[in-house]
């Protein structure tokens, strides 16, 4: 598996918090509770400016963990995250988006208002109710994963002239959830550049979905 080193992923998440203040946009950022307690100082930087969320305590497969262990991971990264951002976390994203039923029911009972974990098709990218929380689907498109490792492709412009070209077929009432990883755009700053660019030019329409589930819940 291909990672930049430790100091390139900082330096990587560091500059798209930047890029957050500079266009006046917040990211939401799913951190594993474990990467929260190995760089505090950054996460809790991070969240003086854009929204945190679960990944999961440790970033393991919860749909194929015994049940107490799965319900651990969840009340686990809650609670670091809470801790050390010192601010309610509402929102999970499953790592691999791997989940069943009863993943949904441990979200509820930690009094989490959201998840982001199902993938749809493009007619149906509005919020929908699960298990008693919002559930924000996420875009029918390669995540950056796939994209740059998985399938190998090298231009950076290309996945964001993608993502722009999946938003102009998607109906206008859709909420439109990108997957990105700081760690796979950290491999080359190119990646990074684009992302800039497509900020500069969507920066009115981006918001992150701790925000969205506040206009919708007010």
């Amino acid at each position: 598996k291909i990672k930049p080193n430790e100091i390139e992923w900082e330096k990587t998440v560091n500059r798209i918090n930047e890029i957050g203040i500079k266009n006046n946009v917040k990211f939401q950022f799913n951190v594993v509770g474990i990467t929260a307690e190995n760089s505090p100082e950054l996460i809790k930087n991070l969240s003086n400016n854009h929204d945190i969320s679960c990944h999961s305590y440790s970033h393991k497969n919860l749909a194929e963990l015994p049940s107490d262990k799965a319900f651990i991971e969840l009340k686990r990264c809650k609670t670091t995250l809470e801790r050390i951002t010192g601010k309610e976390i509402n929102g999970n994203r499953f790592p691999y988006t791997k989940y069943n039923e009863e993943l949904f029911k441990y979200l509820r009972e930690l009094d989490y208002k959201w998840d982001s974990s199902e993938w749809v098709q493009r007619e149906m990218l509005i919020p929908s109710f699960r298990s008693g929380l919002t559930e924000y689907p996420l875009a029918p498109i390669p995540d950056d994963w796939t994209f740059f490792i998985k399938d190998q492709n090298k231009d950076a412009s290309s996945y964001f002239s993608l993502i722009d070209q999946e938003i102009a077929k998607t109906p206008k009432d859709s909420v439109f959830v990108v997957v990105l990883h700081p760690w796979v755009l950290a491999i080359d700053e190119s990646r990074v550049d684009a992302l800039e660019d497509f900020v500069s030019q969507h920066k009115k329409d981006i918001k992150s979905i701790d925000q969205i589930n506040k206009i919708s819940t007010n």
